[in-house]
């Protein structure tokens, strides 16, 4: 047959503690252009809208280098207002909620949107758990222009403030997201396991 077994040791998460160092310190404005979703847009388009954000979005934020492709965020169940304004601000957009279904927040569905500035996953909570903010300063500039349905045009935002989960209660059914954000946590506490 020609071949052999070899086998080598490594220290446990040299591959992931490489990942962290490499992003580590990397600036907000270019973590968030890279993000397969136009969360500056998205940003822009909910001022003034209590959320927060959540999953790979929230671990990036505070530096966990990890791919983000949908925009997580919740918002809280009990705030008519703030549901009112991010439904408008959806069907402005022409936002696609799963299958055609109704855009309203407040009307049980999937939390999956689609518009032309990317996903974004919505999650009605009840209440809002921990929160610690994050400053994006200067924010990326929308990939499109921020034009409503009926022609109102919406400025970018220079900057965002925004309310993340913190690092420490983040959970993610996503195997290697969970470890990398694991290992962040470790190394940020210092439990060198």
């Amino acid at each position: 047959m020609g071949l052999r077994l070899h086998l080598e040791t490594e220290p446990q998460f040299a591959d992931v503690d490489d990942v962290i160092r490499q992003g580590a310190g990397r600036p907000l404005t270019d973590v968030v252009a890279g993000w397969g979703t136009d969360a500056a847009a998205y940003f822009s388009l909910f001022d003034g809208i209590p959320f927060v954000v959540e999953g790979a979005a929230a671990a990036a934020l505070q530096g966990v280098p990890v791919p983000v492709e949908t925009l997580e965020i919740a918002v809280a169940a009990d705030d008519e207002e703030a549901l009112e304004r991010m439904t408008f601000m959806l069907e402005a957009i022409g936002a696609g909620r799963g299958d055609y279904e109704n855009r309203d927040l407040r009307i049980p569905g999937s939390p999956d949107y689609r518009s032309m500035h990317g996903p974004v996953r919505i999650r009605l909570a009840s209440p809002f758990e921990q929160v610690c903010w994050v400053d994006i300063d200067p924010l990326p500039e929308p990939t499109f222009s921020l034009t409503l349905f009926l022609r109102e045009k919406i400025e970018p935002l220079p900057r965002a403030r925004v309310g993340v989960t913190p690092l420490f209660s983040l959970e993610t059914a996503d195997g290697q997201l969970q470890r990398v954000i694991q290992r962040s946590r470790e190394l940020l506490t210092g439990d060198r396991a």
